[in-house]
């Protein structure tokens, strides 16, 4: 149970932080400027972890879940605390840039953890006769 809950609460970070910076982000550009990337801090980490997640997926097959599933948690916090130092708006594009690599591989291989962690018989509510 401790596995699963600390999975879904990655996921549930990873996935929030999709829209999250909406809340935030005109004040983020009235502190840094560069109202003209104002798309692209929402962009880059769209982009990157839509992108990677597939990759990372047919990676943690190849070598294990866990290993990415760690470093994606990892890329992901250290990514977070860089974006809210970030001087620039470039500096943030580029964490968030960043942060979407961590974000792909947790949301890839989060959801298959926990699909490890079931029962098969229970898988997609179909029981076992």
């Amino acid at each position: 149970m401790i596995i699963v809950g600390a999975t879904m609460l990655a996921l549930f970070v990873a996935a929030v932080n999709q829209t999250i910076v909406a809340t935030t982000l005109p004040h983020i550009v009235s502190d840094l400027g560069g109202f003209d990337k104002f798309s692209w801090v929402f962009t880059a980490y769209m982009l990157t972890s839509t992108v990677s997640a597939p990759v990372w997926g047919k990676l943690s097959d190849r070598w294990g879940r866990k290993p990415f599933l760690v470093l994606g948690v990892s890329v992901f916090v250290v990514t977070s605390a860089a974006s809210g130092m970030a001087q620039d708006m470039n500096q943030l594009i580029t964490f968030r840039a960043i942060q979407g690599f961590g974000a792909g591989m947790v949301l890839s291989n989060g959801f298959t953890v926990i699909g490890d962690f079931s029962p098969p018989q229970s898988a997609g509510g179909i029981r076992a006769c």
